[in-house]
């Protein structure tokens, strides 16, 4: 018998997906692997990757909606292991990445935070995860930087552009977003902090 693939995992982030899996424990170096994929309800599999020596293969074209049945086994001349399966459904399983976020500081104790939607690539066409999802809520934590076991403030806003108000003037906050999908109780990744002075005169100071 030729051992299976060990440790198959299914990384997706923005329906860029991929299936990785581990080489047997005992193998030779003639060992390749071949990737199928069907839906749910229908009874024929399709080959996403035949015979290849590399330990993953690029799922992101499999449909968005519905759930998925992937399936790997690992393949020497003309003996086969064991099929190991996992399910996939790209709707909810796929992580959502952060949107991008610019800041700026114009009144007193004032910010400006404006988000930019994550997006994902589909032949080639880039489209907002809002073209899939509804019910989004923003999420934005802010704190001061010198501070960051006091969290000032959590906002919670379906608009892409937040005005932060009541802040300590020319004090360093720091802050972070996250996209949450209501329908799915499910939060998307935060976004990498952006530390910006708030101030007391009209030109904002950066960090």
């Amino acid at each position: 018998m030729v051992p299976e693939p060990q440790n198959v995992r299914l990384h997706s982030i923005m329906f860029d997906s991929v299936l990785q899996w581990d080489p047997p424990n005992f193998h030779n170096k003639s060992l390749v692997y071949t990737v199928q994929h069907r839906k749910k309800f229908n009874n024929t599999f399709a080959d996403m990757c035949r015979r290849i020596v590399f330990t993953e293969c690029n799922m992101s074209s499999i449909p968005i909606y519905g759930h998925s049945i992937i399936r790997v086994r690992t393949e020497s001349e003309n003996k086969y292991s064991n099929w190991v399966t996992i399910n996939f459904t790209p709707y909810t399983d796929t992580i959502i990445g952060p949107p991008a976020v610019q800041v700026e500081a114009t009144k007193p104790g004032v910010l400006n935070v404006q988000l930019t939607d994550p997006f994902f690539t589909r032949s080639g066409v880039k489209y907002s995860f809002k073209n899939l999802y509804a019910s989004v809520v923003y999420r934005i934590r802010i704190w001061k930087k010198y501070h960051s076991d006091k969290e000032v403030l959590d906002v919670n806003s379906t608009y892409t552009f937040q005005i932060i108000p009541d802040l300590d003037p020319m004090t360093t906050y720091c802050l972070k977003a996250q996209v949450f999908i209501e329908d799915l109780n499910k939060g998307g990744q935060w976004s990498e902090p952006i530390c910006t002075n708030t101030t007391d005169k009209t030109d904002p100071g950066n960090i």
